[in-house]
């Protein structure tokens, strides 16, 4: 027999119903953990994403001088400010460039795609501006680098790793020439999807660094369900400001082209041969007419 009394071992039923089960108790204790989990990941890739763009607008902002300069000075001040500015990001080419590209790209993507899984809901594309032009700018920037850096720096012949110097914006002026329709739309699309994803994610970045600056005229607007980020709302002056800043850059910048097509002239025929071969080896020459 036990030493246990008839009193001790009769347990109240509410006791019973009140106890916590080992599979509940571990649910219940779990939620709590996962809705602290979730904010800080989210924090954590927010930080990434804007911190990595904020280098990366360093890199394209000496990149842009360049063919803004062409349209004051032509050819001659955009190769000469061409080669400061590669004096500059080369020798960083790596931490300046790729990788806070490669973080930014696969930070915004991971948290793209929590908040879908946490809500459920698949990114509004069409309707998000920001969103639409990051995935553009990525689409117009694969070709553009394979033909002004990966491309042109292949040994094999007939290109035969064209120089820094060989690679100047006569370059430029020949593929403009000999491929006017698509060199131009090139160019001009990536500038102005460029500057666009820049210039919203700019305003973003300014916010969130300095979320208590109101008078920045940058609002945050709360969550109306679980799971999503706070979205910052650009007033409509910003947004008018921004497109209008847009629209003189890219019309400097189509004034640059203009004159770098009339600044360069006869190629020599071993250069324009290596020329060629840059543009025949994107896409198996896809674009040759």
């Amino acid at each position: 027999m036990s030493g246990i009394s008839p009193d001790e071992a009769i347990v109240p039923a509410e006791s019973l119903s009140n106890a916590p089960t080992g599979s509940a108790a571990g649910t219940d204790d779990d939620k709590p953990r996962r809705r602290r989990i979730y904010p800080t990941i989210l924090r954590a890739l927010t930080f990434t994403q804007n911190t990595s763009a904020a280098v990366f607008a360093g890199f394209l902002t000496l990149h842009l001088v360049s063919p803004l300069a062409a349209a004051v000075g032509g050819s001659s001040l955009a190769d000469k400010t061409m080669m400061i500015s590669r004096d500059v990001y080369l020798p960083l080419e790596i931490p300046l460039i790729y990788l806070p590209l490669t973080l930014h790209l696969s930070s915004s993507l991971l948290k793209r795609l929590l908040i879908t899984y946490r809500t459920r809901r698949p990114p509004a594309l069409l309707s998000n501006t920001h969103l639409l032009t990051g995935y553009l700018f990525i689409a117009l920037l694969i070709p553009h680098t394979a033909l002004h850096r990966l491309i042109p720096s292949s040994p094999s012949a007939p290109v035969s790793a064209l120089s820094p110097a060989e690679l100047d914006f006569s370059f430029v002026g020949w593929s403009i020439q000999r491929y006017p329709v698509w060199s131009t739309l090139g160019y001009l699309a990536l500038v102005t999807v460029g500057s666009l994803h820049a210039g919203i994610g700019a305003m973003k970045i300014v916010s969130y660094f300095r979320p208590k600056r109101r008078d920045m005229g940058l609002g945050v607007k709360q969550p109306d369900t679980e799971g999503q980020e706070p979205r910052r709302v650009v007033p409509k002056r910003r947004k008018l400001g921004l497109r209008g800043i847009l629209v003189a850059l890219v019309g400097i910048v189509a004034v640059g082209l203009v004159r770098i097509r009339s600044d360069t002239g006869l190629v020599g025929r071993v250069m324009e041969k290596r020329y060629e071969a840059v543009y025949a080896r994107l896409l198996g020459g896809a674009i040759m007419p």
